[in-house]
């Protein structure tokens, strides 16, 4: 991202266009209140931490009733266990019915390890149900929830002894990446447990546990691979030697803790819980030849290899099994994501240069077909109710910032240009550093407004430049749809999607759209989109504040009154009650003011009240959510009351 300075421009002159959202931030009363939540919540969340001990006790008195667990489980089945294979769904139900029973008669079983993975399983699922939470500060409800028990296991985990790494020992440790990916909770690394020899050797080992073993390697490896790609980092799967064969493509009724030959696997044209992994599998080699290449700065791909290895994905493609059942639903998408996302990050770089060389239109359409189909395969699922895939991958922000910066460079553009109007100067510095957290960041620490901002617009010259602009343009408005269903089911992200709705803003409207004539100047032009990016945001934010589980808390009524008082527009009015806006209802991308509401609308509790919330040194520590990389990005940021570094 720190190649895209034209988007950072962008954001600054939105920023200065209207100083609301200046007088917004620098509100003495807002700070305050601002400043004393803030302060009350860090001294109930030490307090919390210094009461949570990660015993065993604590773990089984989390659980919910059987009840609750049983549905909450049963879903877990359905979204996880056919493509990351973690657990052996038959022993898994016996053991489940021996630990409810244990617990029915009055018993104390002894199986910290089992609940444990309980009440991962359960975390992994909170926020999947497609509805609109209630928002208890800075994030939703469900999220939170999820990570109160994310945060208790790993207290549990963390006290666990090394010596003897049984095979449950790596399905907690699995399960709990995946609740933390799929709530957006930041991964430090990827548990390291890719590095661990016993998971791979074979030994003198059952011949059930050495199955299990396989699929929870390439369960593993996959997580670890699609981490460093995100990251923007080497995998350092690259470096380490492994021989272990493909999971067998077996149901896993036809595996039992009993067996002594293995079954014989299903063709692959056979649907089962293990297919995905075995499919997957054929394509590592190659997706992690193409990871060392890609991250490595001093690699120089030439055209023609780009084309070679583009061949090779689509051929993979091509040859991916058509499993026509409801339960491969989610396995097929999947996998299509996993080869999409590499078409588009080889072709990305020659994309840019389509509009001065013919020869790379070639490259241009690569990247926005591979978005199109990224941003419908997500599309469709949220629209089914599956919102798995969305929540735990970051494909939407990762194309959709990217194909922006190619769209803008293909167009005509015409400046630098100005915004018609700047809001005063102001004493604080509005930007930040990506990669600081907003206490530890000195409130000097800025970047020089170097940065100019062209118009652009769409190519004349040429029509196919044309065609791809207009449809990468349509593309971007469904990808900034379907994230907002993310951030808004999730109630993080707000950086992230900040970025990408003023990526998708800068770029001329849509044909189709009854703004898209170009009869205004083009100082008017690059303020119409500026205004528009701050009327989608600050429209986000307020249906944050809307969603506020307590609305009449103090904080939150204040803040609400300040935005009414300085955005006096319908857009940006609140409306009276609090009634939930439906999940369906979308289409208003972007949000650094969402931003806004992952700071601002923590006043949604009350300021006496934050126990169960979390403060800056917790789970929801950074602006940035998503596991993007951003490095050598910096962007404005107009909560400048936050970047103090007294709290």
């Amino acid at each position: 991202m720190h190649q895209f300075r034209e988007l950072q421009a962008f954001t600054r002159e939105a920023l200065m266009l209207d100083n609301s959202i200046m007088r917004l931030t620098t509100g003495q009363y807002t700070r305050q209140n601002f400043k004393t939540f803030r302060d009350r919540r860090k001294m109930a969340n030490k307090q919390n931490d210094a009461r949570t001990l990660g015993i065993d006790q604590e773990i089984f008195a989390a659980l919910p009733d059987r009840s609750i667990v049983d549905l909450q489980v049963a879903l877990y089945f359905q979204t996880w266990e056919n493509t990351y294979r973690v657990l052996h769904e038959p022993s898994f139900w016996k053991e489940y019915t021996t630990f409810w029973e244990q617990r029915a008669v009055g018993g104390s079983p002894n199986q910290p390890g089992f609940a444990a993975i309980l009440l991962l399983m359960i975390a992994s699922i909170k926020s999947l149900a497609p509805k609109d939470d209630v928002f208890e500060g800075d994030t939703t409800s469900d999220r939170l929830m999820a990570s109160n028990i994310i945060d208790l296991c790993d207290a549990w985990i963390g006290r666990q002894p090394r010596k003897r790494l049984t095979l449950q020992f790596f399905q907690i440790r699995i399960l709990s990446v995946l609740a933390k990916r799929v709530n957006c909770v930041k991964l430090k690394q990827a548990a390291g447990m890719h590095r661990d020899p016993s998971l791979v050797t074979a030994g003198k080992v059952p011949q059930f546990e050495r199955e299990m073993k396989k699929r929870l390697w390439i369960t593993i490896m996959e997580l670890e691979l699609q981490s460093s790609l995100e990251s923007g980092l080497q995998s350092s799967l690259t470096a380490l030697y492994w021989d272990s064969p493909a999971p067998a493509n077996v149901p896993d009724d036809a595996l039992t803790t009993e067996v002594q030959e293995l079954p014989a696997s299903r063709p692959l044209e056979y649907f089962t819980s293990a297919s995905y992994l075995c499919v997957s599998a054929k394509s590592i080699p190659l997706r992690l030849h193409l990871m060392q290449l890609l991250n490595d700065p001093s690699a120089r791909l030439q055209y023609s290899e780009v084309l070679q290895y583009d061949a090779e994905i689509h051929e993979l493609l091509r040859s991916l099994p058509q499993w026509d059942i409801p339960s491969a639903t989610i396995p097929m998408a999947l996998l299509r994501l996993q080869l999409r996302q590499f078409v588009f990050i080889l072709h990305q770089s020659f994309a840019k240069l389509a509009s001065q060389n013919e020869r790379y239109a070639y490259s241009f359409t690569a990247c926005v077909e591979s978005t199109s189909a990224i941003a419908n395969t997500h599309n469709e699922l949220v629209s089914q109710g599956i919102l798995v895939l969305n929540n735990m991958r970051n494909d939407i922000i990762r194309t959709g910032l990217m194909l922006s910066r190619i769209v803008y460079f293909n167009c005509a553009l015409h400046g630098p240009v100005k915004a018609s109007r700047s809001a005063p100067a102001l004493k604080t510095s509005y930007f930040a550093d990506g990669q600081t957290h907003f206490a530890d960041m000195p409130s000097g620490e800025h970047l020089a407004p170097d940065l100019e901002v062209s118009l652009a617009i769409v190519p004349q010259h040429s029509f196919l430049a044309r065609t791809l602009c207009i449809s990468a343009i349509d593309v971007l408005n469904l990808a900034g749809q379907t994230y907002e269903r993310k951030v808004m089911r999730m109630g993080t992200g707000y950086m992230e999607y900040w970025l990408l709705t003023a990526a998708i803003n800068m770029l001329p409207p849509s044909p189709s759209s009854s703004s898209s004539a170009q009869t205004i100047s083009p100082t008017d032009d690059i303020s119409a989109r500026c205004r528009r990016t701050l009327d989608q945001f600050m429209t986000v934010a307020l249906r944050m504040l809307e969603l506020q589980k307590d609305p009449e808390a103090r904080f939150a009524s204040s803040l609400r009154t300040t935005l009414s008082s300085v955005s006096p527009s319908d857009v940006r009015t609140p409306k009276s009650g609090g009634a939930s806006i439906a999940a369906s209802n979308v289409g208003l991308v972007g949000s650094h003011a969402s931003n806004n509401g992952q700071h601002l609308t923590v006043g949604g509790m009350e300021l006496s009240d934050g126990n169960d919330s979390k403060g800056m040194d917790g789970t929801f520590d950074t602006l940035q959510d998503m596991q993007v990389d951003l490095s050598g990005w910096t962007f404005p940021d107009f909560w400048a009351f936050d970047l103090s570094g007294d709290f």
